[in-house]
């Protein structure tokens, strides 16, 4: 009987006995080779291209104050709130009081005026006050943001439109332009600090 010893396997006549460990070895060397391969031959991924910025709102620019404030008549949010900025404008009170200059200043710097407020009925007239001495020098046409303040009935009465006895605040000039970000602020009336009030 012929026998001839190869590693751990052992050749008798025409049977051949190959060692369990040996084999799972060679198994495990053939999958990380077929694993390579096809990681060799596998198509790239495409990356996504990078989202381009986000385009800025559009903005809509009237030809007019008159005609900004008679849209915002028609179709912005006119509901009288305590504390709620509300568009309006500047209106010239002289062919009414008598009076000579249209923005009435104290002797604090303060300007006063009287404003046409925005309504569904085509706007109310109130007298208003500038918030600071620092901000934009007021004059008749001009877009306010008015800030309603607290309601005096009696001053409604004077005024003859309970709506005019509110006493608010105006705290900035805008454009006669709107994007869905908001209205266009042109310039702020900056608060006082506490000392200087």
């Amino acid at each position: 009987m012929m026998q001839a010893a190869l590693g751990d396997s052992t050749v008798k006549g025409a049977e051949m006995y190959v060692d369990p460990g040996l084999f799972a070895v060679g198994a495990l060397i053939a999958v990380a080779l077929a694993l390579a391969f096809v990681g060799a031959h596998r198509p790239a991924i495409p990356r996504p291209e990078p989202l381009p910025p986000p385009k800025p709102a559009p903005i809509f620019v009237y030809k007019s104050a008159d005609g900004f404030f008679k849209h915002w008549c028609e179709f912005g949010d006119n509901a009288v709130e305590f504390g709620k900025g509300m568009v309006a404008q500047v209106v010239d009170p002289t062919p009414f009081t008598g009076g000579v200059n249209p923005v009435y200043t104290d002797e604090r710097g303060i300007q006063h005026v009287a404003l046409r407020v925005v309504s569904d009925d085509g706007g109310f007239i109130v007298m208003a006050a500038a918030a600071s001495t620092k901000g934009p020098k007021l004059k008749p046409d001009d877009l306010v943001i008015w800030v309603p303040g607290a309601h005096i009935p009696d001053l409604g009465k004077t005024m003859g439109d309970a709506r005019g006895g509110y006493i608010g605040l105006v705290t900035a000039t805008i454009d006669a332009s709107w994007s869905i970000d908001g209205l266009q602020v042109v310039e702020e009336f900056t608060p006082a600090p506490l000392t200087e009030r």
